[in-house]
């Protein structure tokens, strides 16, 4: 019989699973309650030998078995992350964005995300940026366009201007594309042929007065000043958090920040080509970056500098072009699909139960109902948006008549119901009560219908609106009974206004009270008048029972 073999657990492994289980948490509806994990501890200062308060942060993918966890240094306190998670809708393609991000981030890689316009791109880099540096922090953005200059994404020179009509002059001039040719020639080729013979103080004395020259022969004042402006690449790379929680720049010392560059599909090929420049060593982003245009004076990268792109499919999109080919092996790429139906779902569930929102302290005006305190109600009104949603999306797919662009459906487009349904209810005009199949018929074909140029597709998607609200089609069981989505929403309003019926208003409670209070008073004296009287009346009878002895 071979002997029990014990196996111990060292330290880091139970803190291992402790985060874990903490990653993986779910409340008993099943909901997911972590992916995001807050950690603070004391640690000494290596450098000074004090005691400091370090924060942490470990994401992880809540719905893998194993998912892998990164460990983050923040600057965000627990009641910022707390409030962060609560704006984040915990579906899948959520915590999948933001393990890409924050392995990304821990290694300095860029990160390339393509996928459709309802997928959150954009809201969860602003989400990691906070999760980062703290609630209301947002990433430094550029947003491309077939009309991006490059030097807004590098660096440029810029006249230095007092009077509004100097301004006016200098914009008119500067707006040209030629001169941007011209200022871009100057701050590179002039250089660029020179870079081996001359200073830094001649390469920039040479590039002045190539400036100069370009005013004079546009008419303007030759003397003008001129001034090194950064684009949002070096910025980015070299920006330094104050403690006052601003921002400055140093472009030897700088931290570094997150950069968010929007719609990569639109950018021009010589945007493309400037962003190869951010190419480091082994995939990794590089550690700085020469400016011609400032004489070759370089900017260092800080070791927080990081870049991540977004983009929309170029199939679904015809603005959009394929990424350069060079770009997408300089990043890393992820492609996420469209939203499943389990998500889509989820998200309605967050909008119409107002999980996502401050609910109003007192009743809106054209509120006849206060559904944002009724979840019972707001689930049922998931079903119908997320299965209406989810059936537009798929005729829009298939493509519109009378318009080649497709205008995409967005959770946008659920928030907006969402709040539209607060204060503007329609009443019933037989019960009295608020009437919210009909009420939000209206609005999802204001907010989603409206849009269409296809109106045999708006005719289509009208009446399957009407079917799942009041046909076969839409009826579920409920309460023990198979009904249509219109009979569920009148018995649960009905249910909801009778209680509020029942409830008494500060006025009626003050006015119950006076007149309990008032009754126990009455209680109290004619119990006090019976008492005199019995008491009266025991006096008499022991009275006339001494009467009675004496005889």
């Amino acid at each position: 019989m071979s002997p029990e073999i014990f196996c111990y657990k060292s330290p880091e492994e139970i803190k291992e699973e402790e985060i874990e289980a903490e990653i993986k948490e779910r409340n008993p509806e099943g909901e997911i309650l972590g992916g995001i994990v807050f950690e603070e501890k004391k640690a000494i200062d290596p450098e000074t030998k004090e005691e400091k308060t370090k924060r942490y942060i470990y994401i992880g993918n809540p719905y893998e078995d194993r998912p892998i966890i990164t460990k983050l240094e923040t600057e965000a306190s627990r009641e910022d992350i707390e409030a962060i998670k609560k704006e984040i809708i915990p579906m899948s393609e959520s915590f999948e964005i933001l393990e890409a991000m924050a392995k990304t981030y821990k290694h300095r890689q860029p990160l390339l995300i393509e996928g459709p316009t309802a997928i959150g791109k954009t809201y969860l880099a602003d989400k990691f940026t906070e999760l980062l540096y703290g609630r209301g922090v947002k990433p430094l953005d550029f947003y491309c366009s077939g009309q991006t200059d490059v030097s807004e994404l590098m660096a440029k020179w810029v006249p230095k201007v007092e009077t509004e009509e100097e301004k006016r002059k200098w914009h008119e001039f500067l707006e040209l594309a030629e001169t941007q040719v011209e200022i871009f020639k100057i701050a590179q080729q002039e250089v660029v042929q020179k870079k081996g013979k001359l200073s830094q103080e001649q390469k920039l004395a040479l590039i002045h007065a190539k400036l100069q020259e370009l005013a004079k022969s546009a008419g303007l004042a030759e003397k003008t000043q001129w001034r090194f402006q950064y684009g949002a690449v070096p910025k980015a790379m070299g920006l330094i958090r104050n403690p006052d929680g601003s921002f400055s720049f140093d472009e030897q010392k700088g931290i570094g920040f997150i950069l968010h560059v929007q719609e990569i599909g639109l950018a021009e090929p010589q945007v493309t080509n400037v962003l190869l420049e951010i190419r480091g060593k082994k995939g990794q982003l590089a550690e700085e970056i020469q400016l011609w245009e400032n004489g070759g004076r370089k900017v260092k990268s800080g070791p927080k500098f990081w870049v991540v792109f977004s983009t929309n499919p170029p199939e679904e999109y015809l603005a959009h072009n394929e990424v350069d080919p060079a770009l997408a092996r300089a990043v890393v790429f992820k492609r996420m699909k469209e939203l499943s139906r389990e998500s889509l779902h989820l998200a309605a569930d967050y909008y119409f139960t107002y999980k996502l929102s401050e609910k109003p302290e007192e009743k809106p005006e054209g509120c006849i109902l206060d559904i944002y305190n009724h979840p019972e109600i707001g689930r049922e009104i998931s079903k119908v948006v997320s299965t209406f949603h989810n059936d537009l999306n798929k005729e829009l797919k298939k493509g519109e008549k009378g318009r080649q662009q497709r205008i995409p459906l967005t959770l946008d487009d659920m928030a907006r119901v969402a709040d539209a349904l607060i204060d503007q209810q329609i009443r019933n005009k037989e019960t009295g009560r608020f009437d919210l199949a009909e009420t939000l018929k209206k609005l999802i074909h204001f907010y989603y219908l409206d849009r269409l140029a296809d109106e045999e597709l708006k005719e289509t998607m009208t009446a399957n609106l009407e079917e799942l609200l009041n046909g076969d089609t839409g009826k579920i069981e409920f309460e023990g009974k198979v009904r249509t989505r219109k009979e569920i929403f009148d018995i649960l309003v009905k249910r909801a206004s009778t209680k509020k019926e029942k409830e008494e208003t500060p006025e009626e409670i003050q006015d119950r009270t006076k007149k309990e209070v008032l009754e126990v008073l009455r209680e109290l004296t004619e119990f006090q008048n019976s008492f005199e009287k019995d008491l009266e009346n025991l006096g008499k009878n022991v009275e006339d029972f001494c009467k009675f002895g004496e005889k």
